[in-house]
């Protein structure tokens, strides 16, 4: 972890940050307009959505299939977490999860 913080500097950190936060609030304003509830108001890279049983079994079956690890945290909650690694393409594929259950 000290390597990857001197590899990127004060800058390259705040930047990868920022990155990870933009996505993860991207993601929840379109779930949330897509009827999705976000559980937790504030957050930075991990957000936690409720959806009704059906929904949840589907997003997780679809999910498998695309090689997508979302968390079930159990009752009618999933995970979702963000890193450097994740793009726009990737938080598209992820929305059509949730668009096509």
């Amino acid at each position: 972890a000290s390597m990857y913080a001197v590899y990127h500097g004060p800058n390259g950190l705040r930047r990868i940050a920022s990155d990870i936060h933009l996505l993860a609030k991207t993601t929840a304003d379109l779930l949330k307009n897509l009827g999705f509830k976000i559980v937790h108001e504030h957050f930075f890279d991990t957000l936690r959505v409720e959806l009704v049983a059906d929904q949840k079994k589907s997003v997780l079956s679809l999910a498998k299939d695309k090689k997508i690890n979302l968390a079930d945290l159990g009752g009618n909650s999933l995970g979702i977490s963000f890193d450097e690694t994740k793009t726009i393409r990737d938080l598209e594929e992820l929305i059509s999860l949730f668009t096509a259950s």
